[in-house]
């Protein structure tokens, strides 16, 4: 398996050539290894790096698991991974080793994956950046000379430029969506604990702070999250009861879609320089497109990271825990080209 192979597949992709025996789970790694060592260095998303371990582990056994042998990256902030350096992104931490996984790098694990190293965040998540003294500024894959947003920018750009399929990612303050929203890929902040980090992350930030991945699929993030979802006895809040597992509704109809638009912001400011009062708002002629959008919308429900003409949409959210799922695009107001609204999909 060569790079380009390796990144044309999304993390149940892999694991299915793996437990098709149509790739090895080092030849998996191999190429991981190949793709990082080749655009890492005008990236700089990962931060660390456990070659040896990752081609160790693919060399043993592998778990029945949902992602057995798929390389994964794990974000330099928050949880623990025995024997790593855990520098939350600031020279302070620069020598902080853990002894032990914490409860999330554990779930990890039992859910198939190969961890090969860490990826870069912004000083202890603060910044919607991943730009530090520590380590050289986080690049966009599709852009190198733009940002690739934060704090979960490392494991962004990771996935959006194919390094691995799917990465560990954390948000207090949009640290899973903002990063996702600038390189094009799926971020979902789940429920408070849905994602447990226990004992290590007990209620930390008051419970504002979430684990868990960005992924180029939906279908990854689904079915991680019911591989992590697992209540804990001890968590400080209980979690929704969930209808079933979260990959059985990836391909399920959302139902009708709405998109709401607004020239104003809530203060009654125009949303832009673009819409000031003695402009002609363009709502009526935006709608017929944001219908058809929509409807793409609900139509291809294997992909909710979508590029609705870039100029437009600045990010998408999504909120899985009660259903039907419901889609938001926000910030629906700057675009060109009025007459005609495009709606792609970024992933496979």
């Amino acid at each position: 398996m060569n790079s380009a192979e390796y990144a044309a597949h999304d993390g149940l992709g892999l694991a299915g050539l793996i437990r098709a025996r149509e790739a090895s789970p080092l030849e998996v790694v191999d190429a991981a290894i190949e793709r990082i060592e080749a655009l890492n260095p005008r990236l700089n998303a990962v931060v660390h790096r456990a070659f040896d371990a990752a081609r160790a582990a693919a060399s043993a056994p592998l778990r029945d698991a949902p992602f057995a042998g798929v390389p994964f990256l794990v974000k330099d902030l928050g949880i623990g991974v025995a024997g790593w350096p855990r520098t939350s992104g600031s020279r302070f931490c620069k020598d902080v080793v853990d002894s032990a996984d914490t409860g999330l790098s554990r779930r990890y694990r039992d859910a198939g994956v190969l961890l090969l190293g860490r990826a870069a965040s912004s000083e202890f998540g603060i910044l919607g950046n991943t730009e530090t003294s520590l380590y050289r500024p986080t690049r966009n894959p599709w852009n190198p000379e733009h940002i690739a947003g934060g704090s979960s920018g490392g494991s962004a750009a990771a996935g959006a430029a194919g390094l691995v399929p799917l990465a560990h990612a954390s948000d207090g303050l949009g640290s899973i969506r903002i990063p996702a929203a600038c390189c094009g890929l799926v971020g979902m902040t789940p429920t408070r604990d849905r994602v447990p980090n226990l004992p290590d992350g007990f209620d930390y930030a008051m419970g504002f702070v979430v684990d868990h991945v960005v992924s180029r699929t939906v279908r990854d993030s689904a079915t991680m999250l019911d591989a992590t979802g697992i209540p804990e006895p001890g968590s400080p809040y209980a979690i929704p009861a969930k209808a079933g597992p979260y990959v059985d509704q990836v391909g399920r109809s959302p139902g009708r879609l709405r998109i709401a638009w607004s020239p104003e912001t809530a203060s009654g400011k125009p949303s832009t320089r673009r819409f000031r009062p003695r402009s002609k708002p363009p709502p009526q002629r935006c709608l017929p497109s944001a219908t058809r959008c929509a409807r793409r919308v609900s139509q291809r429900g294997s992909c909710l990271a979508l590029d609705v003409d870039r100029s437009l949409v600045r990010y998408v959210s999504v909120k899985t825990d009660q259903a039907p799922l419901r889609l938001r695009i926000h910030n629906l107001a700057r675009t060109r080209n009025r007459q005609q609204l495009n709606c792609r999909s970024l992933c496979k």
